[in-house]
């Protein structure tokens, strides 16, 4: 079954608005490829809360600072929200 994870447009909507209303903004999203989604978001979930149990919330943090390469900075976590409103386009 197909799914629309590569989608981040529609994977931003996914988490922000209900199955219901989701399915109204795109019409031509069949439930079948939101179900579809909703068990690749569901196994990804569980995989990576297996993979980041034992690590403290500051090695967390470490991990998704140097994703988004951020180091060397006053305030990382302000740095890290303004580069992901710029990947969401929040930031116009």
């Amino acid at each position: 079954m197909i799914d629309f994870t590569t989608d981040w447009e529609k994977m931003r909507d996914y988490f922000q608005i209900s199955k219901e209303e989701f399915l109204a903004s795109y019409s031509y999203v069949t439930e079948a490829e939101y179900d579809a989604t909703k068990k690749v978001v569901e196994k990804k979930d569980a995989l990576d809360k297996d993979s980041y149990k034992d690590l403290s919330d500051g090695e967390i943090l470490d991990i998704v600072f140097s994703k988004f390469n951020i180091s060397d900075v006053d305030n990382p976590t302000k740095e890290l929200f303004k580069k992901i409103d710029k990947l969401l386009g929040a930031d116009k």
